[in-house]
């Protein structure tokens, strides 16, 4: 862990945190009930290329979503670092377009670097600090050439405390909102991840994680 460099750490946490956000109870029924609103198609889009077709196509619309004051509201329900709100937004925006988990495809290129400012009344930043604002497509070249300013009095860099889970809690939790019963979730488990064994208590211990993590973001019942 102590290796990663900050391009990691950003990237990770953000995956870590649109998952956790596709499987909400409470966002997707936002995300539904904001697809309705703008009377979007039901079928997904399942790539960059024809999302970014779709939107060139309903440039109107999208502008009209990515201005609706619920799209801000929704990110603003859940309990997101501040650091990760920019990218949540822009997540909930393509999964709205799509109704499907992709790649982000609005993210900005670049560093950024914050600074406190008496200004500055909607972020709470501490004065004396610096922060840094990175993407998944931040460059190590872009890293290096602001260190110096970021190094003059910097923040360490943390995981934004966004929930671990596993890739076979969050299968589990997907499957058992399907509908699944346990004994298939057992077998789809095992058969997906190549596993000699996934019992009951397996699954049950999976969709408790998954719960408490999810709730972490907002509770659910």
């Amino acid at each position: 862990k102590g290796n990663k460099n900050p391009q990691e750490i950003f990237y990770e946490s953000t995956q870590k945190l649109f998952n956790l956000l596709s499987h909400h109870p409470y966002f997707i029924s936002e995300v539904a009930r904001l697809r309705d609103k703008y009377k979007l198609p039901h079928q997904e889009i399942t790539d960059i290329s024809k999302l970014l077709q779709w939107k060139s196509m309903n440039n109107k619309k999208c502008n009209l979503i990515a201005q609706d004051e619920t799209l801000y509201g929704l990110i603003n329900d859940f309990k997101i670092p501040q650091e990760l709100k920019k990218s949540a937004k822009n997540f909930a925006y393509d999964f709205i377009l799509t109704n499907n988990l992709i790649t982000p495809s609005m993210f900005e290129t670049g560093l950024n670097i914050i600074k406190y400012s008496p200004k500055e009344k909607t972020l709470k930043l501490n004065q004396g600090s610096v922060y840094v604002e990175i993407t998944p497509f931040t460059t190590e070249r872009e890293m290096k050439n602001s260190w110096e300013r970021i190094a003059e009095n910097r923040k360490e860099i943390r995981n934004y405390g966004i929930p671990k889970t596993s890739k076979i809690d969050g299968r589990v939790w997907e499957l058992y909102k399907q509908g699944s019963i346990t004994e298939d979730i057992c077998k789809e488990i095992k058969k997906e991840f190549n596993k000699t064994s996934f019992t009951y208590s397996d699954v049950n211990a999976s969709k408790h994680k998954y719960k408490i993590a999810l709730s972490k973001l907002r509770k659910i019942q």
